[in-house]
């Protein structure tokens, strides 16, 4: 899926001064239903928390995206076709990349990804989010066989880190506004629920 990223213009410190043109739709969108909600005098008081959980769920939507650097690129393909003829090339590229700062080299910045940002939760879900290396885009990578009408999912969290821990995940997605029902969820739950009877 193509990312919503890019500028025309940047500033003395590399600051998008404006968005592309295929950026300016969206953001002309978004503002026209930000207007819609708050209404024309601006955000009522009590919309203050409404606002900080979308902004949170707009943030935890948001993915980096990294552009490789054509000099990178350029050295890797160098490296592989192993040429002589190519040798003072790659050193040349080699001593460069040894000098220069390696997160100076490549583009990188935020994108929405529409498909991705649109995937439910799940604590063991079916797919990952894999970003690219030389465009503005990610795929969704099944990580198990997924069967045929099952739902394609991500984890919106590292639940690796809490596993084991229903209440732990519970917690890490309350920002996300909804309380986890997944299968690995349930069953946690479960055991942890029959432990407190039994004890």
């Amino acid at each position: 899926e193509e990312g919503l990223l890019g500028v025309d213009e940047y500033d003395d410190a590399g600051m998008p001064l404006r968005p592309t043109a295929e950026l300016r739709p969206v953001l002309r969108q978004a503002a026209e239903l930000l207007t819609a909600v708050l209404g024309p005098h601006g955000v009522p008081p009590v919309a203050g928390q409404s606002l900080l959980r979308l902004l949170n769920i707009y943030n935890a939507n948001c993915h980096t995206a990294v552009t490789l650097s054509p000099l990178y690129t350029l050295r890797a393909a160098l490296r592989e076709k192993n040429d002589a003829s190519n040798a003072a090339a790659v050193a040349l590229l080699d001593d460069f990349f040894a000098l220069a700062d390696p997160s100076s080299l490549h583009a990188s910045g935020a994108a929405l990804f529409r498909d991705a940002a649109c995937a439910n939760h799940a604590c063991a879900p079916t797919c990952r989010v894999v970003p690219t290396q030389h465009r503005a885009a990610v795929s969704m990578r099944a990580v198990r066989a997924v069967a045929p009408g099952e739902h394609l999912t991500i984890s919106y969290i590292d639940a690796a880190a809490f596993a084991g821990r229903p209440f732990a995940r519970a917690e890490a997605l309350a920002p996300y506004g909804f309380k986890c029902l997944c299968d690995l969820c349930a069953a946690e739950r479960a055991v942890h629920a029959a432990a407190w009877l039994a004890a």
